[in-house]
């Protein structure tokens, strides 16, 4: 079974798990061997010594001497895989091939040791019976393949399959040799039954260092990804932030905004233009979702609202959404990316607003005595409809000197507190109220698109859940032509 989280790595990402995985099994494992052949050599030493120094003068016994055959080449097995391991760089899947035979050769050996002694020392067992003898040689061998496969797996760190497999040969091979004892059944087959138990111990050890090593290789690998990730949005944020307008004071006009995304990037976005001395065309866009994807489809955007236009016909509100609906539905609706937009044409010099609203949020116009008016949608979201069919259906209002009109995106409305209730137009329209009421001075509506921002993050609880943009154009008041306009109320 593949792990899961194993399983979202790309190829290049999964050879360095490999190959750091394999370079550090490598190293452990020329370690244990030395570790093993180290304890087999002191117990060499230690038994030699100790019978050189008896004044037995009738030699070793054979089974002796068989011993410490068997411990000698064990010590030559793992010296010398301990300097091929040193010395040779092998593939990840070769690394695991040649730890596991190894193994599968080394607790053989044991195993054909136990019935060598067995087959050509049978008077060392003479003092006991059959069973006894069986019992003992049996569980000889298994603490002897114990020994063995936990100290090389104290060490080395093995996926479960390749951890388990180089025992079921020595586990047949022990039962063959357990078969041929002159014991009884039950005996046969409860050291048979046992001989797992001496793999458990080093198979659970070497498992869990596996996982740990992969765990630790993964979380470094993510911190890595993340800090890339970081820096790279931060740097597309700055880019996609650079297409945003800077403030614009255009003679009585002023424009405003502030945004935050969700993420480092978002799909919300302001354009604007100067259409003359005293006119200013504005258009909001929300594309749907959210970071890399509504980002780029916000580029795509920009540079088809930056393109050159001719003629006072294509500043025209209703003339830039439809042929937003028509980018959008070429361009992006077919890969399931769609958008709501608002245009304003701001005229400072007729005293009107001219919009057109592709299933965007209700424009909030500011009247100079307080009251608050919605501009709705004329039109469905771009991308849904052909561009045959569509109709912007662009609308117009007076706006006066000391009046402004504050759009938004749904991030704004839509903010919740801790009880999910949702900020909503009216938490603008309390907001808007509260600026009119801490001052009279109409020119300082400017900072309103700040101040309601901050009222959403001050309402909101936890982190925003979309992103929020608010923009305003303010008509400075002492234009005598927009005041008149807009004495004159009513809509067109």
């Amino acid at each position: 079974m593949i792990d899961p989280e194993l399983a979202t790595l790309d190829a290049p990402t999964r050879r360095e798990l490999d190959d750091q995985l394999a370079r550090w099994q490598r190293r452990r494992a020329a370690m244990a061997a030395i570790a093993i052949a180290t304890v087999l050599l002191i117990s060499l030493v230690y038994g030699m010594s100790s019978r050189f120094g008896s004044d037995d003068l009738s030699g070793p016994a054979p089974w002796l001497l068989l011993d410490e055959a068997v411990d000698l080449g064990l010590i030559g097995c793992c010296l010398a895989l301990a300097t091929f391991f040193w010395r040779v760089s092998l593939s990840p899947v070769m690394t695991v091939r040649v730890i596991g035979w190894f193994l599968m050769i080394a607790c053989g050996g044991v195993v054909l040791g136990m019935k060598l002694l067995m087959t050509f020392e049978s008077g060392a067992f003479e003092a006991r019976s059959a069973d006894g003898s069986a019992l003992i040689a049996g569980a000889s061998g298994i603490v002897a393949v114990l020994f063995l496969h936990l100290t090389f797996f104290a060490f080395v760190a093995m996926p479960p399959r390749a951890a388990i497999w180089p025992l079921l040969p020595v586990w047949a091979l022990f039962a063959l040799v357990v078969a041929g004892m002159p014991a009884a059944g039950w005996i046969r087959l409860l050291l048979a039954a046992l001989f797992p138990l001496a793999g458990l111990p080093g198979v659970l050890w070497s498992v869990w260092r596996h996982d740990r090593f992969t765990s630790r290789f993964l979380a470094r690998t993510w911190r890595r990804r993340y800090g890339e990730v970081h820096r790279e949005l931060s740097e597309a944020r700055r880019l996609l932030e650079s297409i945003f307008p800077g403030p614009i004071d255009l003679g009585a006009l002023r424009l405003r905004y502030a945004y935050e995304p969700m993420r480092e990037i978002g799909g919300d976005f302001v354009f604007a233009a100067q259409i003359d001395e005293e006119a200013i065309l504005a258009v909001l866009v929300d594309v749907t979702g959210h970071g890399v994807a509504s980002a780029l489809a916000v580029n795509r955007i920009h540079a088809e609202l930056s393109r050159p236009r001719s003629g006072a016909e294509e500043n025209e509100p209703g003339a830039v959404i439809a042929e937003l609906n028509r980018f959008v539905g070429e361009a992006l609706a077919g890969r399931g990316i769609y958008a709501t937009a608002v245009a304003m044409l701001v005229d400072a010099r007729r005293g009107v607003v001219r919009w057109a609203s592709a299933g965007h949020p209700p424009v909030l116009l500011r009247r100079r005595g307080g009251a608050i008016e919605e501009l709705g949608a004329t039109a469905p979201m771009l991308g849904v409809i052909d561009a045959e069919l569509f109709d912007a259906g662009a609308l117009e209002t007076p706006l006066g000197a000391g009046e402004s009109v504050i759009a938004y995106t749904d991030g704004v409305t839509e903010a919740a507190d801790r009880s999910r209730r949702m900020f909503g137009i009216e938490g603008i329209r309390r907001e808007l109220s509260a600026i009119s009421l801490r001052s009279r001075v109409p020119r300082e509506s400017a900072d309103a698109s700040t101040l309601v921002l901050d009222a959403v993050r001050s309402f909101r609880h936890g982190a925003a859940a979309d992103d929020a943009l608010v923009v305003e154009i303010a008509h400075s008041p002492g234009h005598a032509e927009g005041e008149s306009a807009a004495d004159r109320g009513g809509s067109a």
